[in-house]
């Protein structure tokens, strides 16, 4: 899509819009697509939505793009990680409920959503001062993103090239 889009999510962006960038270079194109779920949430997300979110990540298997979850909340969702951050990698919970986010949301290996893309993050909402923990948690997060993203764009760039020769 062109700069000066505005998102609507009643009205889907056409082909024939103004806004619709029919030959979009590498820079304009998406490079990682990432869902945002809340771990306390999962079991209740409506059929709807998962279903919306399943059509979303088969487009982006079909066009290659990596795809992660950031499973948010994660204090919420297990006791144990909440007393201590350090657990979320240990907690059962964390665990059940990324497992849970697989079948649920159907994130299957065959859609580009294995467990190890799914990263439980803590959010900041309670906190009245900087955490290095949580930090740490989303700064991984975001760094496996950014890996991810590039590895992305190297494959792009390396079809690019070959379709040039």
């Amino acid at each position: 899509m062109k700069e000066g889009y505005v998102f609507n999510p009643k009205i889907p962006l056409s082909e024939n819009s103004q806004y619709y960038l029919r030959d979009p270079s590498l820079n304009d194109q998406m490079h990682c697509l990432v869902n945002v779920i809340p771990a306390d949430m999962i079991s209740v997300i409506k059929d709807d939505y998962v279903k919306k979110m399943k059509e979303v990540r088969e487009e982006a298997s079909r066009m290659g793009l990596p795809q992660v979850i950031f499973m948010t909340r994660v204090d919420r969702a297990c006791p144990l990680t909440k007393k201590d951050l350090h657990n979320v990698y240990k907690s059962k919970k964390i665990r059940d409920k990324a497992s849970v986010c697989v079948s649920r949301c159907e994130c299957s290996m065959s859609l580009g959503v294995p467990m190890n893309c799914i990263f439980p993050v803590w959010n900041y909402h309670e906190e009245a001062d900087v955490n290095e923990n949580i930090n740490c948690l989303m700064l991984y997060a975001l760094t496996k993103i950014v890996h991810f993203a590039d590895d992305y764009i190297v494959k792009c760039s390396n079809q690019e090239i070959s379709l040039e020769e």
